[in-house]
Formats: structure tokens, C-alpha cells, sequence
């Protein structure tokens, strides 16, 4: 299957914008949390290494949401080309 580099470009770039913006929302939010979470436990000075672990599980399900998302939008385009690929090998 010869996909184009145009078509190539626009998935990539799909996929980078969303797993920035959710990746830096999921890590704010978990990043918050968890150093809420140091300061209740009484270590201040973690907080650091608590909302760095936060916002590393956080980057895990925004990535796969970004995936997702980015694929659902080009999905389609993306099936044709395979169609098309796959009947000009039957047809050659």
C-alpha cells in the first residue's frame, strides 16, 4: 500500500496536536494531583517527583485517546487508498 506522503503528513500532524493538548491537560490535572497529595502526606519537597509520576500516567491514556482520535478521522480516506491498492494488485 503507497500512501501519500500528503495523507502521511496530515495523520501525523493530527495525532502530534491532540496528543499535545491532552497530554498537557492529563498532565496538568495529574501533575496537580499529585503534588496536592504530597503536601497532604507532608513532604512538600516531593511534590516534584509525585506530579512527574502523575503527569507520566496521564501521557499513557491521552496518547491512546489522540491515536484513536487522529485514525477515526482519516480512517476513511486511509481504507480507500488500501482499497485501491489491493484492486490494482488483483487487476495487475
Amino acid at each position: 500500500m503507497d500512501v501519500p506522503w500528503q495523507k502521511t503528513m496530515s495523520v501525523w500532524w493530527s495525532l502530534a496536536w491532540r496528543g499535545l493538548v491532552y497530554g498537557a491537560l492529563g498532565g496538568f490535572v495529574f501533575g496537580f494531583i499529585g503534588g496536592v497529595i504530597a503536601v497532604f502526606m507532608g513532604t512538600p519537597e516531593n511534590g516534584a517527583y509525585y506530579g512527574a509520576f502523575g503527569g507520566y500516567i496521564a501521557a499513557f491514556p491521552a496518547s491512546i485517546l489522540a491515536l484513536k482520535q487522529a485514525l477515526s478521522k482519516h480512517l476513511a480516506s486511509l481504507a480507500s487508498i488500501a482499497n485501491s491498492s489491493v484492486q490494482s494488485r488483483r487487476d495487475g
